[in-house]
């Protein structure tokens, strides 16, 4: 059974060719591991379904891995602070429902983003972080393929099972859940 990784991401129509470029490096990764990328508007399951609540939590739950890609979408301006990026907010939603189910997950994101939401600073999560003006070397730098390295070991080690039964035999389930 292939595994289902979620990519979480600006949308295409958002990156500029170097971005871009960079996600689809990330895809091959993922596609030399033969994993099926959910992906909504662009691959696997979500590809043909539209962006709901529901469905991103229907496409969500059923992957052992993410990795979230913090890329800008929203440039704003503060009086004092200048400009600042903030990432899609579709991020944030769906960063939350990979949490809630517990999928190993690997966070990517530009260093010019603000850290809000899934990537607040303080947050229980590792956050690989690449300038933009280094985006074409990032994914060789020794700091991003140990996280690359440690998120794809958490990937292989979550385990996956389910047991189905009928009412009658709910004992003799309830015995072998309580084994395993």
């Amino acid at each position: 059974m292939k595994k289902r990784i979620f990519l979480s991401c600006v949308a295409n129509e958002h990156l500029d060719d170097e971005e871009k470029a960079f996600k689809n490096e990330i895809v091959n990764k993922l596609s030399a591991e033969e994993f099926i990328i959910e992906e909504f508007y662009y691959s696997g399951a979500a590809a043909g379904i539209g962006w709901t609540f529901g469905n991103a939590e229907k496409i969500i739950s059923r992957c052992v891995g993410a990795i979230i890609i913090g890329a800008p979408r929203w440039s704003c301006e503060h009086r004092k602070s200048n400009t600042f990026h903030l990432s899609s907010e579709y991020i944030n939603y769906e960063g939350a429902i990979i949490h809630k189910y517990k999928i190993p997950t690997l966070y990517i994101m530009d260093s010019r983003v603000k850290e809000r939401g899934i990537f607040a600073c303080g947050s229980e999560n590792v956050i690989c972080r690449y300038v933009k003006a280094e985006i074409g070397i990032f994914l060789d730098s020794d700091s991003f393929k140990l996280q690359y390295i440690t998120w794809l070991q958490n990937v292989y080690d979550k385990p996956q099972l389910f047991i189905g039964y009928s009412h009658d035999p709910r004992d003799v389930a309830k015995e072998i859940i309580d084994h395993l």
